[in-house]
């Protein structure tokens, strides 16, 4: 029997924090399904001011305050 992947909670180009260093804004660079492992998961990477985090989705929250006008 074969399952599909179902979507990945995030997209390149969405802005997140991090749950465990919510100080900044992060950009997530990709999101893959990481299968063949006890639990699979979505791995995320993220990027911000030159520094790059690996992480799992589940750890991120979406940030909603992307410059919205007044």
């Amino acid at each position: 029997m074969s399952r599909s992947p179902q979507q990945p909670p995030l997209q390149p180009g969405d802005l997140v924090r991090y749950v465990f260093d919510p100080d900044h804004v992060e950009t997530v660079e990709s999101c893959e399904l990481i299968e063949g492992v006890t639990v699979p998961h979505w791995q995320v990477v993220t990027t911000w001011d030159g520094n790059r985090r690996v992480a799992d989705a589940s750890e991120f929250t979406f940030e909603f305050d992307q410059g919205a006008s007044s």
